[in-house]
């Protein structure tokens, strides 16, 4: 239903909000050479990339659930990340995550960069396409007070949410949210 959306988009929101504050944000350098999309495509082929991920136009290999076993689809990934974070995790992927699979592929930096280059390109119009929902701040209290209920009365509750600043009432949503959904 339409409420449930904007429910469901509050509570998203909070989970976003409370993700990114309280998360490190590292920054990650572009990569340290130009990378060549042609030869990334090559590459990509040549590496094995194709053994666990689906990629590039055509493929469409799965398994019984429709996917590949191991990795996630690499067709859009141009449209989710950027050109640095991407370099890192193709050169040195336990670096960012130590229990990774995904295998160092010991690729010098211009390998790294060309199948950066070549994974920028696969991009998803229909998603870079959509908007974010709008929040509805009524649909974000409602759910807080449905919290803060759980533990207070309906009057000490409706006080705690009126003294919540905006982000401190998404961050408390946004945990809550975490916390139930996992």
């Amino acid at each position: 239903s339409p409420r449930d959306k904007e429910l469901s988009t509050a509570a998203v929101h909070g989970a976003v909000t409370y993700l990114f504050e309280k998360s490190g944000r590292p920054t990650y350098p572009d990569p340290p050479v130009a990378g060549d999309p042609v030869r990334g495509e090559l590459l990509t082929a040549k590496v094995g990339c194709r053994g666990c991920h689906v990629v590039g136009t055509g493929d469409r290999v799965a398994d019984s659930r429709g996917l590949r076993s191991f990795g996630p689809e690499l067709n859009g990934i141009g449209s989710k990340v950027g050109a640095g974070w991407l370099y890192a995790w193709v050169k040195e992927p336990e670096v960012y995550f130590p229990e990774t699979t995904m295998p160092d592929l010991r690729l010098t930096d211009q390998e790294a960069a060309d199948i950066t280059a070549y994974l920028l390109t696969l991009r998803n119009q229909d998603f870079e396409a959509q908007a974010v929902p709008p929040l509805d701040r009524n649909a974000r209290d409602e759910l807080i007070l449905e919290y803060l209920q759980s533990r207070l009365s309906e009057a000490a509750a409706r006080d705690r949410l009126a003294a919540m600043s905006e982000l401190e009432g998404d961050l408390y949503l946004g945990q809550k949210i975490i916390l139930r959904q996992g």
